[in-house]
C-alpha cells in the first residue's frame, strides 16, 4: 500500500503508547468516575493506546475497529458530557505533536477515520448504556412503586389490627361529622356495624345535649389546628375524648379529624369512691381532733351530728346516753337546727317503752335499729308526738359502744326509712364510735378530775390539820413544859443562891449544872416550839417569819441567806403563808443536806392574781429532768413542797442543772 505509513512512524507512535495512555486517564480522571482500580485502568488504557496505534499502522484500516476502539472507551468509566472531547484532543495531541511533517500528512486521513470511528463507537455506546441504566431505574422504580404499595397495605392490615385491638374507640372523620373509618370498639359504641356506619354523621348519633358539646370541641380543633382533650358523660358511661386534627398536604388546612374516646366510667367511679373515702377520713379526722382537744361533750356531739347530717338529711337527732342500772335514758344532746326538737337532760324510763328491749339486744350487738312505730316512741318522749305532721315518718339508731358496752345510741329521725345506704351507714357507725370514745374518754377524765379535787381537798384538810396540831403542840409545850421549866429555873437559881451562902462547894457545883441543863433544854424548847409554829408568822405575815427563819437556820448551817421582797398588801390567806413558810423550810433543809451551796436567797414577790416564792441557791445542782426517786437523793422533798403547793391550788417547779445551783419557784393563786 503506497499510503501506508513507513516504518519509522510506527516505531515512533510506539514510543508514545504509555505517555498516551497515562494523559488519557489524567482526562478521564477528570471528567468521569472510573469503576475499576487505577492500575487496571491504565493497563487497559495502554491496550487501547497500542490498538488505536497498530490501527494507524495497518496496512488496512477499518472505520469498525475504530468504533470498537471507541465502545471499549465508554464501557471503562462512567460518562459525562466533557469526556469525547477531552479523548479526542489527547489522542491527537499525543499521536501527531512533534512529529515530522510529512509524517503529520501522512496521518491526516487516517486520524480522520479514527476519531469518527471512536466518536461513533463512542455514541453508540453512550446511547446503549444510557438506554440500559434507564431500564434498569424503570425496573427498580416499579419494583420499589410494588414493594411500597405491598408494605403500604400490610402497614394498613396492621394499623387496622392494632386499631381493632384496642379497647378505646378509634374514629376518622370529615370536619362536618362524616364517618371515614371506625375500629370495631368504636362501632360496638355506636351500636352498629362498621360498614353502615361509614358515611353517615357522627353527630347524629347521640342525644342533643352530648351532641353540642361534642361537635362544639371538634369545631375548636378545626378552627385552631390545636388537638383538645374533654370529658362527657352519655349516659351512665363516662368518656375522655382526644380529637387531633389532620393537615392537607399544604400543612394550612385541617381536612380530618381522628377521635380517640375511651371508657373512664371505672375511674370516675373509683374516683368518687376516693373522693367519698377522703371525706370519711377528714370527718373522722376533725371528731378526733375535737376529741384530742377535750373539747366539752355537747360541742362533740354538735360535730358529730353535723357531719353525720351530711350524709343524711335527718329531720330531727339526739345523742343520747343509757344507765342500764337505772333503766333509763337521758337526752344528752339535741341538734338545735332540726325540726324537731327535744330538749337536751330530758329523762324517759326504757321500761315505758314497748320494743325497747329488742331495740337495746340489737344496738348492743353493734347493729343499727330502725323503726316506723313513731307512735310508740311518742309514749316515752310526748315531744315527739308531732313527728308525723312534720314529715317523719321513720327513726334510725345508731349504738355508741366503748369497750363493748352500750353506753347509749345516736337517734336520727327521718322521712322514710330506706334513705341510708351502705356507704353511709359506716361512716354513721364510725362517727358512733369516735362520739363513744369521746364521752368515756370525758366520764374517766370526769372522774379522775373528781378524784384529783378530792385529792386536793384531802391535802389541803390535811395541812390544815397538820397547822392545828402544831398549834397544840406549841401551845402546850408552852403552857406545860415551858412553864415548869421556867419555875424550875427560879427554884434552882434561889437554891444555889442559899447554898452559896453555906460554901457547899459539891452542892453548888451540882445546882449550877442543873441550871445550865435547865436552861439548854428551855431554849431547845422554845426552837421546837417556834418550828412548829413561828410567832412571827402569825404576828406578822411571811416575809418577816423567813427573815426571822433565815436568820436561825443561817446560824446553824453556815450558809449566807438574804431574804428579799415586801409584805403582800393585804396579806395571803393564812393557808397560803403557812403552805409557803413550809416550802421554804423543806427548800432549806435540801439546801443543807445536798445543795453545798455557800448563798441563798429567799424572794417573795406578790401581785394581783398570784403570789410567788422562789428560793435560788448557788450549789453543786442536779438535773432536774431525771430528779431522784423519791427513796433518792431529792425524791421525798420535791414531792413534799410539790403536794404542799398543789394542796394551796398552786404549783412548784425545779429548775436546776449539774454545778450551776438550783431554783425552787413556787406560785399561789391569791
Amino acid at each position: 500500500m503506497n499510503d501506508s505509513p513507513p516504518s519509522q512512524l510506527r516505531e515512533a507512535l510506539q514510543g508514545r503508547r504509555d505517555t498516551i495512555a497515562g494523559n488519557l486517564y489524567k482526562a478521564l480522571a477528570h471528567t468521569s468516575f472510573v469503576p475499576v482500580e487505577a492500575a487496571e485502568a491504565r493497563q487497559r488504557l495502554v491496550e487501547l493506546t497500542g490498538q488505536v496505534i497498530a490501527l494507524l499502522s495497518a496496512e488496512s484500516f477499518e472505520r469498525d475497529q475504530a468504533e470498537a476502539i471507541g465502545t471499549a472507551l465508554v464501557r471503562l468509566h462512567y460518562v459525562q458530557p466533557e469526556a469525547l472531547g477531552q479523548i479526542q484532543e489527547v489522542l491527537t495531541r499525543g499521536l501527531v505533536e512533534g512529529l515530522p511533517a510529512e509524517q503529520v500528512v501522512a496521518l491526516q486521513s487516517r486520524m480522520a477515520v479514527l476519531l469518527g470511528g471512536l466518536t461513533a463507537g463512542f455514541l453508540r455506546q453512550v446511547r446503549e448504556t444510557i438506554l440500559a441504566e434507564q431500564e434498569q431505574i424503570h425496573r427498580a422504580l416499579t419494583s420499589a412503586r410494588q414493594q411500597a404499595e405491598k408494605a403500604l397495605r400490610a402497614s394498613e392490615e396492621i394499623a387496622r389490627a392494632l386499631l381493632n385491638a384496642l379497647s378505646d374507640a378509634a374514629s376518622l372523620i370529615e370536619p362536618d361529622g362524616t364517618i371515614l373509618a371506625l375500629n370495631e370498639a368504636a362501632a360496638r359504641r355506636l351500636g352498629n356495624s362498621a360498614r353502615k356506619l361509614i358515611g353517615t354523621c357522627i353527630f347524629d348519633l347521640f342525644p342533643p345535649e352530648v351532641t353540642e358539646r361534642r361537635k362544639s370541641m371538634s369545631d375548636q380543633v378545626v378552627r385552631s389546628g390545636e388537638p383538645v382533650h374533654f370529658e362527657d358523660r352519655r349516659g351512665e358511661i363516662w368518656f375522655s375524648h382526644r380529637v387531633y386534627p389532620i393537615f392537607d398536604p399544604e400543612g394550612k388546612k385541617v381536612v380530618r379529624l381522628a377521635i380517640i374516646a375511651r371508657d373512664i366510667t371505672g375511674r370516675k367511679q373509683a374516683e368518687e369512691a376516693l373522693r367519698a373515702q377522703a371525706q370519711r377520713l377528714r370527718i373522722l379526722h376533725e371528731i378526733d381532733t375535737a376529741i384530742l382537744a377535750t373539747q366539752p361533750l355537747e360541742e362533740i356531739a354538735r360535730a358529730v351530728l353535723g357531719h353525720v347530717r351530711q350524709l343524711v338529711p335527718y329531720l330531727g337527732a339526739s345523742v343520747v346516753l343509757l344507765d342500764s342500772e337505772a333503766r333509763e335514758g337521758t337526752l344528752l344532746f339535741t341538734d338545735p337546727t332540726s325540726e324537731i326538737l327535744v330538749r337536751a337532760g330530758t329523762r324517759f324510763a326504757l321500761d315505758e317503752i314497748e320494743g325497747a328491749e329488742a331495740a337495746i339486744k340489737v344496738l348492743r350487738r353493734g347493729a343499727i335499729h330502725t323503726t316506723e312505730d313513731i307512735p310508740t316512741l311518742a309514749q316515752a318522749l310526748p315531744e315527739l308526738r308531732a313527728m308525723p305532721a312534720k314529715g317523719l315518718r321513720a327513726a334510725l339508731f345508731v349504738p355508741l359502744i366503748a369497750q363493748d358496752e352500750l353506753i347509749g345510741f345516736v337517734g336520727l329521725g327521718m322521712a322514710r326509712s330506706n334513705a341510708v345506704g351502705q356507704e353511709q351507714i359506716e361512716t354513721m357507725c364510725e362517727l358512733a364510735n369516735s362520739l363513744a370514745i369521746a364521752i368515756r374518754q370525758s366520764r374517766l377524765f370526769e372522774s379522775v378530775v373528781q378524784q384529783g379535787q378530792r385529792l386536793r381537798t384531802l391535802a389541803a384538810r390535811l395541812a390544815e390539820a397538820e397547822e392545828t396540831e402544831r398549834r397544840r403542840l406549841a401551845r402546850d409545850l408552852h403552857d406545860l413544859v415551858g412553864q415548869n421549866l421556867t419555875a424550875l429555873g427560879i427554884n434552882l437559881n434561889l437554891v444555889r443562891t442559899h447554898v452559896a451562902e453555906n460554901r457547899t462547894e459539891l452542892v453548888q457545883s451540882r445546882l449550877d449544872d442543873s441550871v445550865a441543863l435547865v436552861e439548854e433544854t428551855t431554849a431547845r424548847v422554845r426552837h421546837v416550839m417556834a418550828d412548829l409554829r413561828p410567832p412571827m408568822l402569825d404576828d406578822f405575815g411571811l416575809v418577816a417569819a423567813l427573815q426571822w427563819y433565815s436568820a436561825q437556820f443561817a446560824s446553824r448551817a453556815s450558809i449566807a441567806i438574804t431574804v428579799q421582797g415586801e409584805e403582800p398588801v393585804p396579806r395571803l390567806a393564812a393557808q397560803a403563808e403557812n403552805g409557803l413558810f413550809r416550802i421554804a423550810q423543806e427548800a432549806l433543809t435540801n439546801v443543807a443536806k445536798h445543795a453545798h451551796a455557800r448563798q441563798v436567797t429567799v424572794t417573795v414577790s406578790a401581785d394581783d392574781k398570784a403570789a410567788h416564792l422562789v428560793i435560788a441557791d448557788d450549789g453543786v445542782g442536779f438535773d432536774s429532768v431525771q430528779p431522784g426517786t423519791p427513796d433518792g437523793h431529792h425524791g421525798w422533798g420535791l414531792v413534799t413542797m410539790a403536794e404542799r403547793a398543789e394542796a394551796m391550788g398552786g404549783r412548784c417547779r425545779i429548775e436546776s442543772r449539774p454545778q450551776q445551783g438550783t431554783q425552787v419557784i413556787v406560785e399561789v393563786a391569791r
